[in-house]
């Protein structure tokens, strides 16, 4: 087990030999789950609690990202198959928020290291696969998200948003111990977004799901069930996960889900935090085709049934 030491830093400089260590506080908190799950929706609701602070996708492989201190580089990275004191180093910087780019360029915690106080709240869909390397090896709570998989596809088909899976088959550790069972589907994978979001669905989640069987302490919420019933759903979340929950807290969620907001993001936006959260659940059965909805359905109910019964599809 690594042992996370919180640290300050010198006013704009990135100190990773001299750290001052912080009073103890609670357990960050990883939220994770498949992309385009609503992890970023839910890292902003927790993060509305005082005292807390997001640190973003540090597996992510954009160029302006974090990459796990450069080391993965490529998408849903297999943390297990990495040089491991350097990849367990790699990630205690983000615990000791010594990387800078875990925060977005809009935070003032990017620019100035001494605002990096408070719980942290670690939002990364794309560290799913590697989730659970991180909680053996780090004193983690973790959130796991999971979404429709239609949801989830007509999400991926709106942005037009595909995916390499040569990034899956060319980690060989990866395909050995969790994806095996899926190569036939991912050497055979169309270029159509929706075929290809029910193979990244199963993927994800038959992962997931063997990693919350073997980790009962950890949390799943259904993004439907947020959704639905935003208000009960996280405040037994807050409690679950230690963070206070407040009558500004309750405002701000409401007016994040009100039935005023807009259901969809605009055209070409990835993330729009204020929406009509009740609308949105079923915004899916307007925006794919009955026969796009079966082929999703051929594709992931082996994993789907366990989370998504026959009638929350039409059927």
């Amino acid at each position: 087990m690594v042992s996370v030491t919180l640290a300050t830093l010198e006013w704009g400089v990135e100190n990773e030999e001299t750290a001052v260590p912080l009073a103890q506080e609670s357990s960050p908190i990883l939220v994770t789950g498949s992309h385009r799950s609503g992890s970023t929706w839910l890292a902003n609701m927790l993060s509305l609690a005082d005292n807390t602070l997001v640190a973003h996708e540090p597996f992510n492989i954009e160029p302006w990202a974090y990459s796990l201190d450069g080391m993965a580089e490529q998408w849903f990275t297999y943390a297990p198959a990495l040089p491991q004191q350097a990849a367990l180093k790699a990630f205690e910087k983000v615990l000791d928020r010594r990387a800078r780019k875990v925060f977005l360029k809009g935070q003032p915690q990017h620019w100035l290291p001494p605002l990096r106080h408070g719980r942290l709240i670690v939002k990364d869909p794309i560290a799913a696969l590697s989730s659970n390397w991180l909680a053996s090896n780090f004193e983690l709570e973790l959130v796991v998200l999971i979404r429709h998989p239609a949801a989830f596809a007509a999400s991926l088909k709106r942005l037009g948003w595909t995916h390499p899976f040569e990034h899956f088959l060319g980690q060989e550790m990866l395909m050995r111990d969790l994806l095996e069972p899926y190569r036939s589907k991912l050497t055979s994978a169309p270029d159509d977004v929706v075929e290809q979001a029910g193979i990244i669905w199963l993927c994800l989640y038959g992962v997931l799901s063997h990693y919350l069987e073997k980790n009962p302490g950890w949390l799943l919420k259904k993004h439907e069930d947020l959704s639905r019933d935003p208000i009960p759903q996280l405040k037994d979340l807050y409690e679950k996960l230690g963070l206070e929950w407040t009558a500004a807290v309750e405002s701000k969620v409401k007016s994040y889900t009100r039935s005023a907001n807009p259901v969809s993001a605009p055209e070409g936006t990835a993330h729009q935090l204020k929406r009509n959260s009740v609308a949105n659940i079923s915004e899916w059965q307007r925006s794919l085709s009955e026969k796009e909805v079966e082929r999703v359905y051929e594709l992931t109910h082996p994993v789907s049934d366990l989370y998504y019964p026959d009638e929350e599809w039409g059927y």
